[in-house]
């Protein structure tokens, strides 16, 4: 799961803006509460990179499969990201 909270202009967050990730086992992406693919989670780096903002991200369990990429294409990404432990840190 991947979540992100900003300010929307047109649709689409601006710069400041920090999406909420959620990564859950087996292999499920949210953001922003809503369920993404891996392609997806991409584009939202790419997107979030050029915006300047960031992301929050919680990981269910051990980076394996599908997470284990979507973990990967977050720490290879320009992105400011912090880690959360625990999912309520998300909101």
């Amino acid at each position: 799961m991947i979540s992100a909270a900003g300010c929307k202009r047109d649709g689409k967050q601006t710069a400041g803006e920090t999406d909420r990730v959620k990564i859950t086992i087996p292999s499920g992406i949210l953001i922003n509460g809503k369920p993404a693919t891996v392609e997806d989670l991409a584009a939202e780096c790419r997107r979030l990179e050029q915006a300047h903002g960031t992301m929050r991200v919680f990981r269910e369990g051990p980076p394996v499969g599908l997470t284990a990429r979507a973990v990967a294409l977050i720490k290879a990404s320009g992105v400011d990201v912090k880690w959360v432990k625990t999912e309520a840190e998300l909101k």
